[in-house]
């Protein structure tokens, strides 16, 4: 290899090697006895680790069991390597459950340190691992998502997500293998997925997606990987990725795959290379023709300028023929289940491709930035001003029924951008999104300080009075079952069911399916946003064990009749787990439907 490739791996190291912070307030003991985190007597000095803490974990400290009820905010979190001895293993407490932390600054999973999303029993998906992260991540250990049940009604395998500004994977990275059906006649499982995204620099270390499941219909799809990065993306020698689909993308940068072996990158279907542009450089040194590096079983979608050695093409490393694209290559990695508070950042972040945010189109102009001025929860919420038209992807969000659940805050002074017809500041669910197009607008949604009403728009425009100088909740019920939403804002429904797939005007040929999330100011003054969510309702599972039964009927009852008592114990769990009769609601007519549930009579 000639010197200036060996520079290129230099470059490529450094950048992705941010050193952890070792400071820390609470300190490991596991003096409690029962292993658990949010036991108070397992730390030093006592009490559960809190959002301004910096979090030690020594080495070799056995089990340590998350209860699996939301995410673990910490300032930072630092799990030591265990050479060795016993090891350290950080798993959730009850089947099905996920490992989440969100730290304001850095993540640092040691060298023999584990982290675990616990298989699911029949019925149950196995739990994920989230790791998200304002500073670096960096992982040395593993990360593995847990496996799905498996039985007559098998569950799909954890997904690994990890999000922060760099993120360095030394490390492993598994996806759970999906359940296996033992009677009945479909397909197994899927295997969870594995994807890392930052805001600068990525190292991509071994990624592997979970293995489908097996049933009599046939085995169920392996994992999908993935890696993203605003700037550098890099694999290097002893990297690997394998699933059922691979992506690598980089919004505006460089990617660097050197010196890899062959059979690197592997995909059951395809592989996706998008260095975000044409002449975008991907660096390949080191690589001799006739080393595969990148094998699929279907197509390999190039976008970038491929950089070789010397007397090396694209096709001489690519199996099959890698295709060039001047068009994004289009894939994603399921990102749902999702949620977003905005407090991994400081005060003022600019969300540009951080997050999975961005502006319309990929314009940073048009991104949008942290305000702690306003939070509904802990620090920050984001702010929708002036010319903010701040875009979010998704991926997943199809079949059945699916909620869209943030809350706004209009302030007594705001008044309307924009001109007639459209004044206002706006919420845009679309069914089609990609930069530059195509766009397919589903829901549309704004508030007016003209007319003072909340508005769904529409071939019959509906509206609601204005909510100001407080937080309300809006939702949005999508059912692609029915290929209807229905609109709620402060609780109370705005108009009836519209059709999803027909758009806001009629337009009609959408998909079904969510693609993405769209807060869009037109000209306005501020409207605050916090406590995002999407998810899909486990109908009748108000504990979150992952089954229905006799242990839901008090959380159930609680929450018909306290719903904020009922998101403050189970924190975890959507409360539209109550809606058993499927209409955007929970009242006192899921009653009946519940009973019948738990009698086994369906809902």
């Amino acid at each position: 290899m000639q010197p200036r490739h060996s520079i290129l791996i230099l470059l490529a190291t450094c950048v992705l090697c941010a050193s952890p912070s070792l400071a820390a307030q609470k300190t490991w003991t596991g003096n409690g006895g029962d292993g658990k985190w949010e036991s108070g007597a397992n730390w030093n000095p006592p009490g559960a680790p809190g959002p301004d803490d910096d979090v030690l974990i020594p080495p070799d400290s056995g089990t340590i069991k998350v209860d699996g009820k939301g995410c673990k905010k910490v300032k930072s979190l630092t799990a030591e390597a265990s050479e060795g001895g016993v090891g350290t293993k950080i798993q959730a407490d009850d089947p099905g459950e996920s490992v989440c932390f969100e730290a304001k600054e850095d993540v640092h999973i040691g060298e023999g340190v584990e982290v675990r999303g616990n298989t699911g029993n029949d019925g149950q998906n196995g739990g994920d691992v989230k790791i998200k992260a304002g500073g670096t991540i960096t992982n040395d250990g593993k990360l593995v998502g847990g496996d799905g049940g498996t039985g007559a009604k098998p569950g799909n395998g954890g997904s690994v997500v990890v999000d922060g500004k760099h993120v360095n994977n030394n490390g492993e990275e598994n996806g759970g293998a999906g359940g296996s059906r033992t009677s009945g006649s479909g397909k197994g499982k899927d295997g969870g997925g594995v994807t890392n995204n930052a805001e600068e620099t990525v190292r991509v270390g071994k990624k592997s997606g979970g293995a489908g499941g097996e049933g009599p219909a046939g085995k169920g799809k392996n994992g999908r990987v993935g890696g993203s990065a605003g700037q550098t993306l890099a694999m290097l020698p002893g990297d690997q990725m394998h699933g059922d689909a691979a992506l690598l993308s980089v919004h505006a940068g460089q990617m660097l795959l050197l010196g890899l072996p062959a059979e690197s990158i592997v995909a059951d279907a395809e592989i996706y290379v998008d260095a975000g542009g044409p002449t975008a450089p991907v660096h390949l040194h080191g690589i001799p023709a006739g080393q595969d590096v990148m094998v699929a079983g279907e197509s390999i979608c190039f976008r970038g300028a491929p950089l070789l050695d010397d007397g090396v093409t694209l096709a001489d490393i690519t199996e099959p023929d890698a295709i060039p694209s001047i068009d994004p290559c289009r894939s994603c990695i399921p990102n749902v289940p999702w949620h977003e508070n905005f407090d991994v950042w400081a005060d003022g972040y600019w969300l540009d491709h951080v997050g999975g945010w961005k502006g319309w189109d990929g314009d940073p102009a048009l991104a949008a930035s942290t305000s702690a001025e306003l939070a509904l929860s802990l620090e920050n919420s984001v702010v929708a001003v002036g010319p903010t038209d701040l875009v979010h992807e998704f991926c997943g969000a199809e079949e059945d029924i699916w909620i869209v659940r943030l809350w706004q805050f209009v302030p007594v002074s705001f008044e309307s951008g924009g001109v007639e017809p459209f004044r206002g500041s706006y919420i845009v669910l679309l069914n089609t999104y990609a930069d530059l197009g195509p766009y397919h607008w589903s829901a549309q949604l704004h508030v007016d300080s003209d007319t003072q009403s909340f508005i769904r728009d529409g071939i019959e425009t509906v509206s609601a009075p204005l909510l100001v100088d407080a937080w309300v909740e809006v939702r949005i019920v999508v059912n692609f079952a029915t290929d209807t939403y229905r609109v709620f804002y402060g609780g109370v429904e705005v108009g009836g069911p519209a059709s999803w797939s027909d758009g806001v005007f009629g337009q009609s040929g959408g998909a079904l399916e969510l693609a993405a999330l769209d807060l869009f100011a037109n000209g306005s003054s501020p409207v605050y946003y916090d406590e995002l969510e999407i998810v899909r309702p486990a109908v009748g599972d108000m504990n979150c064990d992952g089954a229905v039964g006799f242990g839901d009927i008090n959380p159930f009852v609680t929450a018909l009749t306290n719903p904020a008592l009922y998101e403050v114990t189970f924190p975890g769990c959507s409360i539209y787990n109550a809606d058993i009769n499927r209409d955007g609601l929970v009242g006192f007519g899921d009653i009946n439907p519940f009973v019948a549930l738990l009698s086994g009579g369906g809902s």
